[in-house]
């Protein structure tokens, strides 16, 4: 197995335990207690903070490596599932948490989530076969170092320009990141 499909793999371990742990949970009473919407609202921030730098990795580093070798068709499948779980992680911060409406994001959330991790599962195989072993390597290694440069939140109004990205990134992560420590907000 190369560097990179190792990497993809574990990354894939990691977010299905945390999908696991963000799970909605049905209350004896109906509603969640202050602890448990608590306990919610940290693993949301988890899972976002898992997932969206290492999206933002893969748009950088391996989507266009997967262009070039595999096509378009694949990296399109994997950009309209994660526009669609991007949608949800920001309908779940203006979403009451106490609501249903919020379980029910939350579940949708889980699925989308699940939904891209099988369509990324699906490529390894082409991308451990297809793409050069040093530019894998390569690719990891990008993939690695540079996790916290980048935006724990998506934002689909940044421009996609990779220059402008490049600059910018920084600067929205960290903003991203002083937010959180200052809200509540469980998404």
């Amino acid at each position: 197995m190369t560097p990179l499909v190792a990497l993809l793999r574990e990354w894939e371990v990691q977010a299905r335990e945390l999908l696991d742990d963000a799970q909605p949970t049905e209350h004896p009473e109906g509603v969640l207690s202050t602890a448990d919407l608590n306990q919610r609202a940290q693993t949301l921030r988890r899972l976002r903070w898992f997932t969206m730098p290492r999206e933002t990795q893969k748009v950088c580093h391996l989507w266009p490596a997967l262009r070039r070798h595999l096509g378009p068709e694949p990296v399109d499948a994997l950009r309209e599932r994660k526009v669609g779980f991007e949608r949800l992680f920001i309908q779940l911060r203006w979403t009451d948490e106490r609501s249903r409406s919020f379980d029910s994001t939350l579940s949708s959330l889980i699925t989308q989530i699940d939904d891209y991790l099988q369509c990324e599962e699906q490529i390894l195989p082409d991308v451990a076969s297809k793409v050069p072993v040093a530019e894998q390597e390569a690719i990891a290694r990008r993939m690695i170092i540079r996790a916290g440069w980048y935006p724990v939140q998506p934002h689909p109004d940044v421009p996609a320009r990779p220059s402008f990205a490049t600059a910018v990134k920084p600067v929205v992560a960290v903003f991203d990141r002083l937010r959180d420590a200052l809200t509540t907000a469980p998404g």
